[in-house]
């Protein structure tokens, strides 16, 4: 007789997040990359939405009066979020974040949710935000921003 009990309920594999809390915390240096290379895929999306929107003559009509500053801030304010979140909700990674080999994660190590990528990307308009990891550590000694705390997330390191 095999040992296949046709009754034991089926068994997954599933993970906690315990595997991401041993996981050390990004440094500095990878949390600056991730930021310069975020910012470069950033305004390349940037100027995809812009083509886009100019091919389609969404914004024929703003572009006939005075410039508004407040549309202008808008409309990058949309395309942030545009770039950031989905990111971060659906994968925990930016594309940043895949060549640095870091993830976004809550601080009990769970893959962060929608909630938290929108707070993430809302603290980013905050003035000096791109500095705050630089002086900020967390409880390991490593950088923890603005949009990490206020999140209550973190960025883990796969190297």
């Amino acid at each position: 007789m095999s040992d296949d009990n046709i009754y034991q309920p089926p068994q997954s594999d599933l993970t906690t997040g315990d595997e991401a809390q041993d996981l050390p915390v990004a440094s500095r240096g990878q949390r600056f990359a991730n930021q310069l290379i975020d910012y470069v895929f950033f305004f390349i999306f940037a100027m995809i939405c812009g083509l886009i929107l100019g091919a389609t003559g969404l914004l024929n009509s703003y572009f006939e009066g005075e410039p508004n500053l407040g549309m202008d801030y808008l409309l990058g304010f949309i395309i942030m979020f545009l770039y950031y979140v989905p990111q971060e909700a659906l994968w925990g990674k930016t594309i940043a974040k895949r060549i640095t080999k870091t993830a976004v994660v809550t601080s009990d190590g769970d893959l962060i949710s929608w909630g938290h990528a929108i707070i993430r990307t809302f603290s980013r308009f905050l003035p000096f935000e791109a500095f705050s990891f630089f002086g900020n550590q967390g409880g390991e000694g490593k950088p923890i921003g603005w949009h990490d705390s206020i999140a209550k997330t973190k960025v883990i390191s796969f190297k």
